[in-house]
Order: structure tokens, then C-alpha cells, then sequence
């Protein structure tokens, strides 16, 4: 009987609430936002005690910077509780602890986002993303960068600036091949000579 009531009253609060907008209130969301982190809760439970929308949430990491630094600050601390979670109880569901840190804390995620059928261009711009979002270190963006100038370059019919690389034709591959054939005659000859 009292779960109803419960469940009642929540539901009368949301009926009450829905399709106004939720003002951003930085003394209320703030400490919610770790308190939240803090109990090995996520964004819905956020949402959920905040009357909020997912799409706000997100809305508000864009427009107020210091939510933004909260919920980083307030996801590392979630992270660092759920790490020691495997380590606390053996008896864990590996998967489901994995299925967390995956989706919660971007565990084992991509540091950048690059199409599958990115530009070079396009994927020096993710680079560049991922530097100034501190996701990438300086060896990181260089490897990165350097595979975007390769194919860059092999769009381009370039090897380097000063040498430019052309197409060979049929006949110029089947003379080489030719040779590469007749050298491991010859080497196969001198092989045999040694014996």
C-alpha cells in the first residue's frame, strides 16, 4: 500500500511537471550532479531526480561550463568507485561491470571519432578535436595526423612533395617481374654452385 502511494505521488509530480522547462540552477544541480556520481548512479538517475530530459542534461553540458567541469569531475569520481568495485566484491557480474564502464564511463572507447570514410582533412580536424578536448597526448596525434597525410598523399598520387608518384603501367610491372625473376634464378644458380 505504500509503495503505491509512493509511486502515486511520483507520478502526480511528473504528470504536474511535464512540458515545462526545468530552469538550470547551479547551487541545486551541481551538488546533485555528485551526489548522484557518488552513489554509482549515472545520467537517468540524474535526469530522474532532476525532472529532466537526457536531451537537457546534454543541452546544459553545452551552454553552462562549470556543469560541464562538474560532470567530468563527478564521472571520474563515479569511475574511480565502480573500478574498485571487482576488487570489493569477487562476486561480481563481470559483464554487467563491464557493460558500466563501458557505457557510463567510455571505457574502452575511441579516443576520437573518425568516419569510416573520412577525408584526410576530416580526420586531421577529429586530431585536432581530440587534442584540444585533452583526449589525445602528443604521440598520439602525431601517429594519427601522420595516417591522414599518407592518405593524403596516396590520393593525391604523392609520396612526397618533391616526388611525385605516378601509376606504373602493365608493361612496366611485367618487366619488373621479369627481373625479380631472373635474379632468383641467378640466386638459386649460385646456390646450387656452393653445394
Amino acid at each position: 500500500m505504500n509503495i503505491k502511494m509512493t509511486t502515486k505521488k511520483i507520478t502526480t509530480k511528473l504528470y504536474d511537471h511535464a512540458g515545462r522547462p526545468t530552469p538550470y540552477d547551479e547551487k541545486k544541480h551541481i551538488p546533485l550532479l555528485y551526489e548522484v556520481f557518488e552513489n554509482m548512479e549515472g545520467v537517468c538517475a540524474f535526469c530522474d531526480e532532476s525532472l529532466i530530459h537526457r536531451r537537457t542534461f546534454y543541452n546544459w553540458l553545452k551552454a553552462y561550463p562549470k556543469f560541464k567541469e562538474s560532470y567530468e569531475i563527478a564521472l571520474c569520481r563515479g569511475a574511480r568507485k565502480w573500478e574498485r568495485l571487482p576488487l570489493e566484491n569477487p562476486n561480481i557480474s563481470h559483464p554487467y561491470w563491464m557493460t558500466i564502464m563501458k557505457t557510463r564511463f567510455g571505457y574502452f572507447k575511441p579516443k576520437v571519432d573518425i568516419k569510416p570514410n573520412a577525408t584526410p582533412n576530416e580526420k586531421l580536424e577529429a586530431v585536432w578535436e581530440g587534442i584540444r578536448e585533452g583526449e589525445l597526448s602528443a604521440q598520439e596525434a602525431t601517429q594519427l595526423a601522420s595516417v591522414a597525410v599518407v592518405q593524403s598523399n596516396i590520393e593525391n598520387n604523392k609520396v612526397d612533395d618533391d616526388n611525385p608518384f605516378t601509376a606504373q603501367t602493365s608493361e612496366e610491372i611485367r618487366e619488373k617481374a621479369e627481373a625479380l625473376e631472373q635474379l632468383l634464378k641467378i640466386n638459386k644458380q649460385l646456390e646450387e654452385q656452393e653445394k
